[in-house]
């Protein structure tokens, strides 16, 4: 179906614009072609019905009772999908590619709204609002391979792209998805150069995307384009820096997928560990004894109030700054030496920071999936190690029985968020053995291959929420006092514990070296990620850890390996 339409685009005449029914990956869309009389260019829009008429995304006004079709369908169109109808009053951009800012003009005058038709009629598109103008990707920024004989392959596009695949959570949702019968892209950004996923059997396409910590634009840019050669029905991401990043062009990237991300408003409080204590002070959830300083001035000033050892934290973990984005990690004093050195590194570029007092009991979390007003999942877990030694990701963790005393306040405080999602709820106990909060992360934690392997399985309901499918009943139990443990990390774990024997979070080299060579016996656990069915990403990241530790001890010059925290 062609419609024939005049108006004026920033000083340029529309000659035509002819209109594409279709569908992608079983969502339908409408593909509207601009062409211009002056030869300047054209522009592409498309437009997703269903979105228009109340949110492609979760709180469902629309229905999802049969699962989408897969493949890429050629003009096909179900009478039951309401289409939407193109207003002339819509406001239009057209797309210059050497420029940074998007022209946009709004075109008045009456006349009759030329409609793609369909039973029930539809509704009229309000003036769009104007977006960040994408310039031309570079074959270097977007480099696609795709798999010749890939599992549940749908033509040119996927079900998920899987955006972080270098952590251990994209990992463990690419082996959960495939295993469902989805079919997955694994993307990678940054520098990374040989990410553990990619050597997954799992994916059918693979990408290279732009460095987020560089240039999100870039980084959002070579995804829309990515998209829009191989469509999907939801993106995924992983890091926090690549969640900000998405966050700045958020509306823009749910034009083309969906985007399983809690509203912005709870977003806000999640990542701002002030706003969460201070909400959680409110509902009288136990909290450390902390200050907010914003000068080394104001750091020995709350040091001298709460008493040493303190441990220093960024009010937000991922900071962007003028250079490039940076992930801040919390950092412990028991000294004044150590207090003005972590709070000098923490504070540059204006940062805040808060004090708090040091508890030295272990560290419990609550994975939660709350949607609709109910919480669909809850998983309990304790994490005997971590890397870095200090509020790092766990590298041997167990899981554990949903005790009132972690639920309920997390619970409360989710609801009072209203973050949807999954959504992970730390705490550390103290001295007296109470559970003290520390924070909440918006997003799957680096260990969801645990609560997987017990049985409540976050990818899979985080797919359906974000892409408005039923939701399945709540998540009755578990499996309890199954260990799992990330090897490479607990490596790492090692070599910091022993170059720093006197760090509040280690102990005496012999112990720790007696734990680490016990707990293969004395506490057996599964190994993360090693899958007998899919064994080369643990064998490829298992390599490059210990070439790296190998190569530091006998000093001798080696090429650069992956970064460490690329896992974290």
């Amino acid at each position: 179906m062609a419609a024939f339409v005049a108006s004026r685009v920033a000083g340029s005449v529309v000659s035509s614009s002819t209109i594409f029914e279709g569908s992608v990956c079983g969502r339908h869309f409408v593909m509207v072609d601009f062409r211009w009389e002056d030869g300047g260019g054209s522009l592409s829009k498309q437009v997703h019905p269903t979105r228009i008429q109340g949110g492609y995304r979760r709180n469902n006004h629309h229905s999802m009772a049969t699962p989408p079709q897969r493949g890429l369908l050629g003009a096909t169109r179900s009478t039951e999908t309401n289409y939407a109808r193109c207003s002339k009053d819509a406001d239009f951009v057209k797309i210059d590619p050497d420029r940074r800012e998007a022209v946009a003009a709004s075109r008045g005058g009456g006349g009759k709204d030329s409609s793609v038709g369909a039973p029930g009629g539809g509704q009229d598109l309000a003036p769009a609002a104007a977006t960040t103008v994408r310039r031309r990707i570079t074959p270097s920024e977007l480099k696609v391979r795709v798999r010749r004989r890939a599992p549940a392959a749908v033509g040119n596009g996927v079900d998920v792209w899987l955006l972080d695949t270098e952590i251990r959570q994209s990992l463990a949702s690419m082996r959960s998805y495939s295993e469902k019968g989805f079919s997955v892209g694994a993307a990678v950004s940054g520098t990374v150069p040989r990410p553990p996923g990619f050597s997954s059997r799992r994916w059918s396409i693979q990408a290279r995307i732009g460095d987020f910590a560089a240039d999100q634009d870039a980084y959002v840019d070579a995804l829309l384009t990515l998209l829009e050669r191989h469509p999907a029905q939801m993106i995924l991401p992983g890091h926090d820096g690549s969640i900000e990043a998405l966050r700045r062009r958020r509306l823009e990237l749910e034009r083309y997928t969906a985007l399983p991300l809690a509203d912005e408003g709870a977003l806000d409080i999640a990542i701002s560990k002030e706003r969460t204590l201070a909400l959680a002070r409110h509902l009288g959830i136990s909290v450390p004894e902390g200050i907010v300083a914003s000068t080394e001035d104001d750091v020995r000033a709350a040091a001298g109030q709460i008493g040493l050892p303190v441990v220093i934290k960024p009010v937000q973990s991922w900071v962007q700054t003028s250079r490039s984005g940076v992930r801040l990690c919390s950092g412990v004093a028991t000294t004044v030496d150590e207090l003005a050195a972590v709070s000098r590194e923490l504070l540059d570029g204006g940062n805040r920071v808060i004090v708090q007092e040091w508890l030295s009991g272990p560290r419990e979390a609550v994975t939660l999936f709350y949607a609709g007003g109910q919480c669909l999942a809850r998983f309990a877990q304790v994490s005997h190690r971590e890397r870095p030694l200090l509020g790092g990701t766990s590298v041997f963790y167990e899981s554990i029985p949903l005790l009132p005393e972690l639920v309920l306040p997390a619970e409360a405080l989710v609801r009072a968020m209203n973050l949807e999602g999954c959504a992970v709820v730390e705490f550390r106990r103290d001295r007296a053995g109470k559970p003290i909060l520390m924070e909440v992360n918006p997003r799957m934690a680096a260990s969801v291959a645990l609560p997987i392997a017990c049985g409540v399985d976050f990818p899979l309901l985080t797919f359906h929420w974000a892409t408005g499918r039923p939701l399945p009943p709540p998540v009755a139990s578990y499996v309890v006092g199954r260990r799992l443990r990330w090897l490479a990390g607990d490596i790492r774990h090692l070599m910091s514990a022993v170059k720093h024997p006197t760090h509040l979070e280690s102990g005496p080299r012999s112990k720790t070296l007696a734990t680490f060579a016990t707990d293969f016996f004395r506490r057996p656990a599964f190994f993360d990620p090693f899958d007998p069915r899919d064994p080369f990403p643990a064998l490829v990241e298992l390599r490059d850890v210990v070439g790296s530790h190998l190569w530091s001890l006998i000093g001798t010059p080696r090429r650069p390996m992956p970064r460490v925290s690329s896992w974290e």
